[in-house]
Order: C-alpha cells, then structure tokens, then sequence
C-alpha cells in the first residue's frame, strides 16, 4: 500500500520506515562498495554517477521524447518534428510548474495537433476548446513551440515502424540479455529497450556510451550491420 509522505504529522509506521533507511545505509553501502571492488566496476558506477550529476547540472531533459510515444512511428517526418516541438515544450514546462507532463498536455492531443497542425492561433484556440482536458490557457505557448523550429530538428532521429523493427530489435535485446548474463546484471541494467532503438540508425549516443558500449559493441556490431553498417567505432 501505498503512503502519503506528504502528510504531516508522519505516522509512526512511516518514522520507522524513515529511520530503517537510514539505519541500514551504512551497511548496505560497504556491502555493495565491496561487490563492486570485487568484480572491477567501480568505474561503471563513477560513470553513471558521474553522467547523472552533470545532467542534474544542465538541467537537461530528454533530448528526443517523440521516440517514446507509439504513436510517432505513424506520422511523417514534418509532423514528427511538430511532436517533438511539443513535448519538448511540455517537458520544460511540466518542470518549470512542478506538474505532470499529461495534466499540461497529454499524448494523444500532441499527437493530433502535430498530425494536423492548426493554420493560426485562432484555428489553435478553437481546436483547444473541443477538448475538455485541453489547455486552454496556454494557447500562446503551444501555438509559440508548434510554429518555431527547434535547432537541432535535422539531427533529430525519426520515430521507426514497430513492425518493420520488431525483427532487429529482437536481435538486439537477445544479444543484451546474453550479454547481461554473462555479466550478471538485468537487462535493463545494461541497455534498455528504448535505449536500444536509436542504434539503427547508428546513434551510440546517451547512456550506451561508455562502459555499456564497451560492454556491448563486439556482441551488437554486427548486428547492426545489414540495417545501415557497422558503427563508425570512432564516433
């Protein structure tokens, strides 16, 4: 069951589950430092470690959401592009207000809005006003992320067919769930699913650089080699 840690005052089941985390830091820490030691990997958690703070620094969000939503892969390239305009303007603002990014806006409005986008403002506004959930209030800001191009657009990687990449990225994740026995870490530890899709189109960028690409490149290569070649190992 799930607790509300928000409430004040705290329950004394919820004190005793606070001070049982920090009781039991410590030793969980040296247990897991020594693991670590054990095996040589200390440098894979300074990476990630490493990777978190300097986004946390940037304040960075994800680079490409449209590639997340199904319904992208059935829309073209100007319209993905549009999707990508919103939802990175939702993510900034979802942040900003400290709101969900669906209350803001939720997927399947982006999706329509940048399938057929509205002419003007105007044409916005009234399409707005057909949706109960819409935002109404924020006709200028969408409209604003809708109609301006994003800088980086042409390096934008497009949302792909589920069916046309169910094949090769089955063959990845079998490749990375060997992988990650051989390793013993779970496989989402090593290369998650949507962490797999931009590397047909060669994209080694993100959380695959690194150790995992070090870990991962002689199994996958050639994987990937009939959809497009080999990964450039320079890059």
């Amino acid at each position: 069951m799930r607790s509300d840690w928000l409430r004040r005052p705290l329950s004394p089941s919820q004190l005793d589950y606070a001070a049982d985390d920090v009781r039991h830091l410590f030793a969980l820490h040296d247990d897991l430092d020594g693991r670590l030691s054990g095996l040589g990997r200390h440098a894979w958690l300074e990476e990630d470690c490493a990777r978190m703070v300097a986004n946390a620094q940037r304040d960075e969000l994800e680079r490409w959401p449209h590639l997340s939503l199904r319904a992208a892969q059935f829309l073209d390239r100007d319209a993905q592009m549009r999707l990508l305009r919103l939802l990175r303007w939702r993510d900034v603002y979802a942040r900003d207000t400290d709101r969900p990014r669906n209350w803001i806006l939720d997927n399947e409005l982006a999706a329509t809005l940048a399938r057929t986008p509205p002419v003007d403002p105007v044409a916005l506004q009234a399409r707005l006003d057909a949706q109960p959930k819409a935002p109404r209030k924020l006709t200028a800001q969408l409209w604003n992320a809708l109609a301006h191009p994003l800088p980086d657009e042409p390096d934008a990687p497009l949302a792909r067919s589920e069916e046309r990449d169910k094949a090769a990225l089955r063959r990845l994740q079998d490749a990375v769930a060997a992988r990650s026995a051989e390793l013993g870490l779970p496989d989402g530890v090593l290369a998650s699913r949507r962490w797999l899709q931009p590397l047909l189109e060669g994209d080694w960028a993100g959380p695959l650089a690194g150790w995992r690409r070090a870990q991962l490149e002689a199994a996958i290569a050639p994987l990937l080699a009939p959809a497009g070649g080999a990964p450039d190992p320079s890059v």
